[in-house]
């Protein structure tokens, strides 16, 4: 997975290496992300910048900052690509032999035992995102990609299915004066993401818009742990049949790491194949719990576009008592709905929608002559 050093003056890089296992349904993204088409030239960068595009496909970046519609549209730029292919495949190194799939059996029922002895748990993380379209600088260091996006933040979780996720901190890379890579901390609330799962919905957080955007859990899933969050499902517990029913998975841990498991996790689901074209999750052999995790876009590709996303989790604190159970319960209730924002039901939205495409329609489906 490629994780990212802290730099001076915050520049981010990709450091290589590989993650393994996953959590996501949701975020991973916080929104639900739109990468643009592989080779497809954007208006603006990363930094808000415009950018003027030569014959040799060399840009010029000029000052104009982007609204913060068109940073919003920026932020959607990892998974959920339209028009391509989500039918999932048998994916390359599979099957895989019966050796080794006993062995991530015996691996995903220990995980399982570990993840059932947890009641609460609380991480810190870092995320890097990465989009050659909004951001195509090298590390000078390295020569990997750089992040065109990094964030700070945490998340909670109480057993079954209340989660939370937030983000406290981001960056965003630009080209400085001295025509240098380098990355700024955004300033106020509309760069920042979080969603909150209690049990009954997941609601998540639109800054830009001012708007709560509401998602029921249907009653026969309630309490069946976080299926349909953001994240992919299995971070906050692990499930042996349910990850083997949506994955295809098969270990990659390299030669001489000995305090991790590095698995690679392939969607088996039309709807999980939709968000990410794998997972690579790195799992910790000292708490058993995720250490970080790489989401990879629907149309990653190495060379021509490699859209992914990468997550860090640090300071991992489980069934502490020291916060108080009623305060860390706390973060889980229906949030209240600020000062003119608006509280909207995903399924009343839907309904509405298309009962206003229905409406357009001519009756009988045939064009209406008006002359």
């Amino acid at each position: 997975m490629r994780a990212g050093k802290k730099p001076n003056s915050l520049r981010i890089s990709a450091a290589a290496s590989y993650l393994a296992a996953a959590l996501v349904g949701l975020i991973l993204s916080s929104p639900s992300y739109a990468a643009p088409q592989a080779g497809q030239q954007q208006q603006y960068n990363a930094a808000g910048q415009q950018q003027q595009y030569n014959s040799a496909g060399q840009t010029g970046v000029t000052s104009r900052p982007m609204t913060e519609q068109e940073r919003a549209a920026m932020q959607q730029a990892i998974t959920q690509q339209p028009g391509l292919n989500y039918e999932p495949q048998l994916p390359p190194g599979f099957p895989i032999s019966p050796e080794e799939q006993q062995y991530i059996e015996e691996l995903l029922d220990y995980w399982q035992a570990s993840s059932r002895q947890i009641n609460r748990s609380k991480w810190e993380f870092e995320r890097w995102d990465y989009d050659p379209e909004w951001c195509a600088q090298r590390d000078p260091e390295t020569g990997h990609l750089m992040a065109f996006n990094y964030a700070k933040g945490e998340i909670r979780f109480a057993s079954p299915d209340q989660g939370r996720f937030d983000t406290t901190e981001s960056w965003e890379f630009f080209v400085n004066e001295n025509q240098q890579p380098d990355y700024r901390q955004r300033d106020g609330d509309t760069s920042r993401e979080r969603w909150i799962c209690d049990g009954q919905a997941i609601y998540q957080f639109d800054y830009v818009n001012q708007r709560i955007y509401q998602t029921d859990i249907p009653q026969e899933l309630q309490g069946q742990g976080l299926i349909n969050s953001p994240l992919p499902f299995f971070l906050f517990g692990a499930n042996r049949v349910q990850i083997l029913e949506r994955y295809w998975i098969r270990v990659i841990t390299p030669q001489g790491v000995e305090d991790e498991y590095w698995l690679e996790a392939w969607p088996k689901r039309i709807e999980d194949a939709r968000n990410y074209k794998k997972l690579e999750v790195v799992i910790s052999r000292n708490d058993f719990l995720p250490a970080s995790l790489h989401i990879f876009a629907q149309n990653y590709d190495e060379q021509r576009n490699p859209v992914s996303r990468v997550f860090k989790f640090d300071n991992r604190v489980v069934n502490d008592f020291g916060s108080g159970v009623q305060d860390f319960l706390g973060h889980f209730v229906r949030p209240r709905v600020p000062l003119g924002w608006r509280l909207v039901n995903s399924a009343q939205m839907a309904a509405e929608q298309q009962r206003a495409d229905s409406a357009q329609l001519p009756q009988g489906g045939q064009t209406q002559d008006r002359r």
